[in-house]
């Protein structure tokens, strides 16, 4: 099988904390807790990764939460391309119960995309096999709607139209 490249446009920092018993308004005390990153690209890039399929993960990504995400999925050799966004990635908390078995989940709203971070997102997505981009940044000046690398120079266009 070849490369599969997924996408996940609102990635998140998926924080799962294991409790007794969730009682609101009350103080608790964890048992044990998970952070890694997540979101339904990312999942899917994590199984396939683990049956062993090449991997790549485009993901828009802001903020601190953003690099903590990136540096996980360069853990975890999910090869990711980062699209820079304004705001802060998201943190999505799962409290999971023990006694009555039941998941509470609370997401973050995640980073503001605009147009250009969407251009950018499906121009990413399309990297062909023998392209090594590890973080991209959108050029914010002079107009240009193009895709930097982390050294400043062009490294991919943001429109589909302009892949050859």
């Amino acid at each position: 099988m070849g490369l599969i490249v997924t996408v996940t446009p609102n990635a998140a920092l998926d924080h799962t904390l294991y409790v007794d018993e969730l009682r609101p308004g009350h103080r608790h005390r964890v048992r044990s807790e998970h952070a890694q990153a997540g979101g339904k690209g990312v999942n899917v890039a994590r199984v396939l990764a683990g049956l062993g399929v090449a991997v790549r993960s485009v993901v828009i990504l802001g903020g601190e939460t953003g690099h903590a995400i990136h540096s996980d999925l360069e853990r975890a050799r999910l090869a990711p391309v980062v699209i820079a966004a304004d705001g802060e990635s998201r943190t999505c908390i799962e409290i999971l119960e023990d006694r009555p078995g039941r998941a509470t989940q609370v997401h973050g709203a995640g980073v503001r995309a605009t147009a250009q971070t969407a251009r950018a997102l499906v121009a990413a997505a399309a990297l062909r096999r023998d392209r090594r981009l590890h973080a991209l940044a959108l050029e914010r000046d002079g107009g240009s709607d193009g895709v930097r690398g982390r050294g400043g120079a062009a490294a991919f266009p943001a429109h589909p139209d302009d892949l050859a």
